[in-house]
């Protein structure tokens, strides 16, 4: 939507007989809730990730990452990563610096036939190294691709224990509230597993984080495989 173009606004000065077409502008001091909403829609073969929310973030688009119309959960495409270097780059924004307040991520994840990739990262907001307030999640490929959280220690600590296969669709959601944070997997949480079904969560997540979607920030696990709907 465009201000004064697909919205209008008109006051009258004259107590309704004529009007005049006023401009419009956006409230920066309004809450904005959705930080990120990534449709990844498109043509085969795009580069352009058009970010929905207000912020209207735009990618560094690294390596072979692109649209893909063939595999796909909802619209025209989904973001496809190959695993050799593929990634979505973000400039760190205050959108991304949760603080300690409550806050959700979720997508849909598909894995290749060949698998997510070793460790694969579907999202980072590391800038280097491990670093309390900056969290990342990470499919354990050698623990039947569960997801696990972590809020930047490098420690895992909960995870909603449930198995991921290759080629399905999968619904992730990160949920941070009232100070626990847990992992849902197609709505799913809290199953016995390898690692703790939720945490105590305190961390103050910064002001500001870069983001990176499809690859770590430190280190090489890299996703090999389908992302749609992303939202913060």
């Amino acid at each position: 939507t465009t201000l004064d173009t697909d919205l209008k606004g008109y006051v009258s000065r004259d107590g309704g007989t004529t009007y005049t077409q006023t401009p419009l502008a956006l409230d920066s001091s309004i809450t904005h809730p959705t930080s990120l909403l990534l449709h990844c829609d498109g043509s085969n073969g795009g580069t352009t990730f058009t970010d929905s929310s207000f912020w209207a973030h735009t990618p560094t688009v690294a390596g072979n990452t692109h649209t893909d119309t063939a595999v796909k959960k909802l619209g025209t495409a989904s973001a496809q990563f190959d695993g050799t270097g593929d990634y979505l780059d973000y400039a760190s924004s205050p959108a991304f610096g949760f603080g300690t307040g409550d806050w959700t991520i979720d997508f849909w994840i598909y894995a290749s036939a060949s698998g997510f990739g070793t460790f694969a990262i579907p999202f980072d907001f590391r800038t280097d190294g491990n670093s309390v307030g900056s969290p990342y999640l990470f499919f354990d490929t050698g623990n039947s691709n569960i997801p696990g959280f972590t809020e930047g220690s490098g420690t895992t600590r909960c995870s909603s224990n449930v198995a991921l296969s290759n080629e399905t669709w999968y619904h992730i959601a990160v949920v941070k509230s009232s100070n626990v944070t847990k992992v849902y997997t197609n709505g799913v949480t809290g199953a016995s597993g390898t690692y703790a079904t939720e945490f105590a969560d305190t961390v103050d997540y910064k002001t500001t984080n870069p983001l990176r979607l499809g690859h770590t920030t430190s280190g090489s696990y890299a996703l090999n495989g389908y992302l749609d709907e992303f939202r913060i």
